[in-house]
């Protein structure tokens, strides 16, 4: 089955389904480069990534649904800073940008430091939560 997932992107961009969440990514630029290059979705990993160069942004996907867009901007420093998160209002999964990481750089043979990308993980969750939790009140 050929899903056309441009075309998918094309319409969630224009039907305001996307929410902005808070982030702590940080990636070198081998890491960024495993993004660019991405990887095919499988059994044990069913989510891809494309970037979309028109716009700037990365896409997860799995299933016919986009789950999450990410914009990263170079730092001076030859890394690469998420700074823009948003989740899809009806499946937010954007956190899995982490296991997508990962998979990538897996697949493309780069090295990924799991202590730091745990502490990003962990810090990027209690964002999620405390952002939550602000919009309750």
């Amino acid at each position: 089955m050929n899903i056309n997932y441009p075309g998918i992107i094309h319409r969630l961009n224009h039907t305001q389904v996307w929410v902005l969440q808070p982030i702590e990514l940080e990636i070198n630029s081998a890491q960024f480069v495993a993004l660019l290059k991405a990887y095919q979705p499988h059994w044990d990993m069913p989510f891809g990534i494309l970037y979309d160069s028109r716009d700037d942004y990365f896409y997860v996907y799995r299933s016919g649904f986009v789950v999450g867009k990410y914009r990263f901007v170079e730092k001076e420093d030859n890394r690469y800073r998420c700074l823009e998160m948003y989740g899809n209002r009806n499946n937010n999964d954007c956190l899995v940008i982490f296991e997508v990481l990962q998979e990538a750089c897996r697949h493309h043979q780069v090295p990924v430091n799991r202590t730091g990308l745990e502490a990003m993980i962990l810090k990027t969750r209690e964002l999620v939560e405390a952002d939550s939790r602000n919009e309750m009140y």
